[in-house]
């Protein structure tokens, strides 16, 4: 944080802000550069786990880095198609997929109908999910609830 601001109470209430360096103007080329690499390096050490995890339902969650479906610590096996299809299903969570989409992430080289292998594969997954997770909407096609 760079400010003109060098009061205390101004202090106190940037700490709340997890702030990486504050500097009070004027600063010096070398303080800027010092706090500039020192941000450069937090921002390239950072992990955050809401880019990396997805809660669902009953103490499940999606590890997206990992293509993994997880329940607290015990790994859900998941076949190909499975985890192509949850991966699909969760990169818009508030979006309700097409039957056509979902065919065409799924299988876009195949030129035969895959409605039947569409409803298997759902059916799969949903064994493997909490109750309600993959939501079916009339005339549509389908939707995770979280």
């Amino acid at each position: 944080m760079l400010t003109a601001n060098s009061d205390v109470s101004t202090l106190l209430s940037a700490s709340e802000l997890k702030l990486t360096k504050y500097l009070v103007k004027p600063v010096s080329r070398s303080e800027l550069q010092e706090a500039l690499d020192l941000a450069v390096d937090e921002i390239q050490n950072f992990t955050t786990l809401a880019n990396k995890i997805i809660p669902l339902k009953d103490s499940f969650y999606w590890d997206t880095q990992n293509k993994k479906l997880l329940q607290q610590d015990k790994e859900h096996m998941l076949t190909k198609k499975e985890i192509q299809l949850l991966s699909f299903l969760l990169s818009n969570i508030s979006r309700t997929f097409s039957v056509d989409d979902i065919i065409f992430e799924l299988w876009y080289d195949s030129e035969e109908p895959k409605q039947t292998a569409l409803k298997t594969l759902i059916k799969g997954l949903r064994k493997k999910l909490p109750d309600g997770t993959i939501k079916n909407v009339f005339g549509v096609g389908y939707k995770i609830e979280t």
